[in-house]
């Protein structure tokens, strides 16, 4: 059995590998979770002056954002970094000094791109396959497209948590087809009625409030692929959406899903967290007071 340690615990930590850090990280999740951080982080601050060995996840996002606030001690750099969540749809946040916000669902989205997923399958299945051979079962671009009503369906989700203050993410799995490794369009739709319905019942939402929710969204947001691998959970759809499409796929690897982001993080396009980059580069080199 294994102890669990408080955030405040978690922080002091951080102080006896001060020498091996050139700023000290906090994010979500949990300890099983650092090796992926430090390996995405290392890889995004490869070339830098900056030198990461450790990352301090401190659980869920109001663990980390409250120790950010509580932390007077300016004699460190530090980043708090929290992931998008639903609220990277509808909602802005009163800048916090030393808080980074993702500007996608979580972390997980960004290790997904072609390169990361056939590299990921073509090393679990031991090179048996060419990664040209993987591209092609994979399909990459192709499952992104056919999975385009999951964009839809966020948005649903985005207007229960701002209109009727929370909603409930189900798992990628009560939405695929017999084959299980694509989306069903259908599942998606009567689950999206279900939230309509449970919208219109209650005394303060009205239908004019609805469609006023649901322009915002079209009017932000294009309903693409890249749209897609932004607000759309990684982590409880399109990492295990991925997995299962490797799995039926290319080989039959069942790893624990922290296993398979780390291999997605191995070689993943780090574009999309350059602002991440800059923002941990400017804390780095911040003076201290």
């Amino acid at each position: 059995m294994s102890i669990e340690y408080s955030t405040e615990v978690k922080q002091v930590a951080a102080v006896f590998k001060e020498y091996r850090n050139t700023i000290d990280i906090y994010t979500e999740d949990k300890d099983e979770d650092k090796a992926f951080y430090e390996l995405l982080l290392k890889r995004l601050l490869d070339g830098t002056t900056i030198k990461i060995n450790d990352i301090h996840p401190l659980g869920n996002k109001e663990n980390v954002i409250n120790a950010c606030k509580n932390d007077t001690d300016n004699r460190r750099h530090r980043i708090y970094i929290v992931d998008g969540d639903i609220y990277l749809q509808y909602k802005t946040f009163d800048e916090i000094e030393h808080l980074f916000r993702l500007d996608s669902y979580c972390i997980e989205n960004y290790v997904l791109c072609e390169n990361s997923v056939c590299q990921a399958a073509y090393e679990l299945n031991g090179g048996r396959n060419s990664i040209e051979e993987i591209k092609k079962k994979i399909d990459f671009d192709n499952v992104l497209i056919d999975s385009l009503s999951l964009v839809e369906l966020f948005f649903w989700y985005s207007i229960q948590c701002e209109l009727f203050g929370h909603f409930r993410v189900c798992h990628v799995d009560s939405f695929l087809d017999s084959s299980k490794t694509k989306i069903d369009v259908t599942k998606i739709e009567q689950h999206i009625a279900t939230i309509k319905q449970r919208l219109l019942i209650q005394n303060d939402i009205n239908q004019d409030l609805i469609d006023q929710a649901y322009n915002n969204r079209t009017l932000s947001f294009e309903k693409s692929k890249e749209t897609l691998l932004k607000i759309v959970s990684g982590k409880n759809f399109l990492v295990p959406l991925f997995c299962k499409i490797i799995y039926h796929k290319v080989a039959k690897i069942d790893i624990p899903k922290e296993s398979w982001k780390y291999y997605f993080s191995k070689s993943c396009d780090l574009k999309r967290l350059e602002n991440l980059k800059q923002a941990i580069i400017a804390e780095a080199n911040s003076t201290l007071n």
